[in-house]
């Protein structure tokens, strides 16, 4: 399970396994771990939408997302890290609740990602 997910770089992954499945003969087939992560990344595609995931949209993985709501509120000046309060006081949790209102989910590999487009 990876935290952050790229959706260009699932594309490339797509591409890799149709590759595999094109130059096999007709008796061979993918294995099924790979034939099963080909259906599941085309399936999130195609959930997302064609146009967002090739133009490139950040999923962050549902345990991760209250460390990314850290990342962000710091990252956009909405709260700075340098100093323990009120920083070390905010129920992260609770805010990544919040946040997590403006984003869609879509699962990957078994996993719940969320994504914002």
């Amino acid at each position: 399970m990876e935290n952050i997910l790229d959706s260009r770089n699932l594309e490339d992954r797509i591409n890799e396994l149709e590759a595999m499945r094109e130059g096999l003969e007709e008796d061979d087939s993918l294995d099924e771990f790979d034939r099963e992560e080909l259906e599941d990344l085309i399936r999130a595609r195609d959930e997302i939408g064609l146009e967002i995931w090739e133009s490139g949209v950040i999923l962050i993985h549902e345990g991760y997302f209250p460390d990314y709501t850290k990342q962000t509120a710091v990252e956009t000046g909405a709260i700075h890290s340098a100093y323990d309060w009120p920083y070390n006081h905010i129920d992260w949790e609770e805010a990544a609740g919040e946040l997590v209102q403006d984003y869609s989910q879509v699962t990957i590999y078994g996993d719940t990602y969320y994504w914002r487009g």
